[in-house]
């Protein structure tokens, strides 16, 4: 009860867990049968498209491509451009839209592309979804959100890409079949842990972008959870209407470091992996010119001196792997949670996109999504 649990983006972020095992138990014989024909037809070129939260999704699948699955041919394409650039196909390919709602007019342009094409067709989608798969290979993720600000459709839709990958690769290590079964029970442990800690960030920040305009947010992140910065960077946008960006690790220190100051507030998103040394040299830059720092990670031993406890958020442990492919849900729903209580310690509405506020309302008679 009460103003935190009104608004339907916490809802949907409190469901994901079951969302997941609704994934796992319902839909994978529906992703073995779709991996079984990519198999039967020899594919070995894929194209993930997507747009918005469905474009970060696309981007983490093409990595779950790449490295769980070792897919050697793999690209990722906004919708935008994939239905407009005259991209060639083929009966060789396979074309994997993720599309939540199924209906954005250049998701279902770029399925329709697909098969005039004869390319393998994959819908990945919300039930219930609006869209018109025709001959396309549906996969559900979970029921269509109430909120815009999209949380519980992101996560599932990974699940299913990683499913997929796994599925798709000759011969899974037992330990990825471990993490894929524990995942939804994980992530209910990541929400439970983490929340109090979200809260607590969200409230210390909230006053930094309450007293100026100036202030700014930078996510920044390595491998595939530099999506994850991306996401949530959106997120934020949509939900508090912050200047925030996502940046890989590296990139953050070619051109962007420029624009630090005491306004600054980057968040590191920081599993155990390979990323670590390099993070702890970032975290030291940007405090040595003012800004705040916040670290999101399942390693935090490794920051011990380098950040305080209230900086931080300690996501659990599910793996001691490096680089996992779980980290791209055990650590963004920590941060679907800061953004979420940042929103409510602003003042802003987290499900309504700004279509609340007459301006905004109004502009959306110049687009069609």
């Amino acid at each position: 009860s009460g103003v935190a649990e009104k608004y339907e983006m916490i809802k949907a972020i409190h469901e994901q867990p079951l969302a997941l095992s609704r994934v796992f138990e319902k839909e994978f014989p529906n992703i073995r049968a779709v991996t079984n024909i990519i198999k039967s037809n020899k594919i070995e070129s894929f194209h993930l498209v997507g747009i918005g939260t469905s474009f970060h999704a696309a981007k983490i699948g093409e990595h779950f491509l790449r490295v769980v699955a070792r897919k050697k041919n793999v690209s990722t394409w906004n919708s935008f451009d994939f239905a407009n650039s005259g991209v060639s196909l083929s009966k060789e390919d396979c074309v994997l839209v993720v599309s939540h709602r199924g209906s954005k007019q250049f998701s279902a342009a770029s399925l329709k592309l697909a098969q005039q094409n004869k390319a393998i067709s994959v819908l990945i989608t919300g039930q219930e979804s609006q869209g018109d798969p025709a001959d396309a290979h549906v996969i559900s993720t979970c029921r269509q959100e109430t909120s815009s600000a999209h949380t519980i459709s992101y996560t599932s839709a990974l699940f299913v890409l990683l499913l997929l990958a796994l599925e798709l690769r000759n011969e899974v290590p037992q330990n990825y079949k471990e993490i894929t079964e524990q995942l939804p029970q994980h992530i209910q442990r990541v929400i439970s842990s983490t929340e109090v800690l979200a809260l607590r960030v969200a409230k210390s920040l909230a006053p930094h972008f309450a007293a100026g305009k100036d202030s700014h947010l930078y996510l920044v992140g390595w491998g595939l959870n530099t999506w994850t910065a991306f996401e949530i960077a959106l997120k934020i946008k949509e939900t508090s209407y912050l200047l925030s960006e996502g940046l890989q690790i590296e990139q953050y220190l070619h051109g962007p470091f420029c624009a630090t100051s005491n306004a600054t507030v980057v968040i590191f998103i920081a599993p155990r992996g390979y990323g670590t040394q390099r993070t702890i040299d970032l975290i030291r830059t940007v405090k040595h010119v003012g800004a705040k720092v916040v670290l999101v990670s399942d390693d935090v031993e490794k920051y011990e001196g380098e950040v305080s406890e209230e900086e931080r958020i300690q996501v659990p442990t599910l793996t001691n792997e490096l680089d996992s492919p779980e980290t791209a849900l055990s650590h963004v729903v920590p941060l679907q949670l800061l953004t979420y209580h940042l929103a409510l310690q602003l003042g802003t509405n987290p499900d309504t996109f700004r279509s609340d506020q007459r301006l905004f309302s109004e502009a959306e008679k110049f687009y069609r999504l």
